[in-house]
């Protein structure tokens, strides 16, 4: 008998089951409401992440990448950002860090008033 795939095995696994039946019904509503989208990124990759930024294009919504100054972001994430705001130093000033985030937010809403990028053909 062959054994299964790697990918049924995987799709099997009932950790695996939980955490997609966890993302449908918890993560993708979150999502579908977010006028914008914000994501903390680190070079650390996980498979959350990976649920949270499918769903964002998917749903279509505006994205706010948030990183450090020297955080490699791979070319096609910076493509599909609306904003990248770089918080190296948001601790020595909060204050700048808040207007950084929500000037970026306020230009997002102007240019998205629906909170959607694309438009309906």
């Amino acid at each position: 008998m062959k054994p299964p795939s790697p990918l049924k095995k995987l799709f099997n696994d009932p950790e695996m089951k939980a955490f997609l039946k966890r993302g449908e019904a918890e993560m993708f509503p979150k999502v579908q409401e977010s006028a914008v989208c914000m994501m903390l990124y680190t070079d650390k990759i996980d498979a959350k992440i990976a649920l949270e930024l499918g769903a964002i294009i998917l749903l279509d919504k505006p994205l706010v990448l948030i990183a450090e100054k020297n955080t490699p972001i791979p070319a096609r994430l910076l493509r599909i950002a609306d904003a990248v705001i770089d918080l190296t130093d948001w601790k020595a000033n909060p204050a700048k860090a808040q207007r950084t985030i929500t000037d970026a937010l306020e230009k997002i809403q102007q240019r998205y008033p629906e909170g959607k990028r694309t438009a309906t053909p």
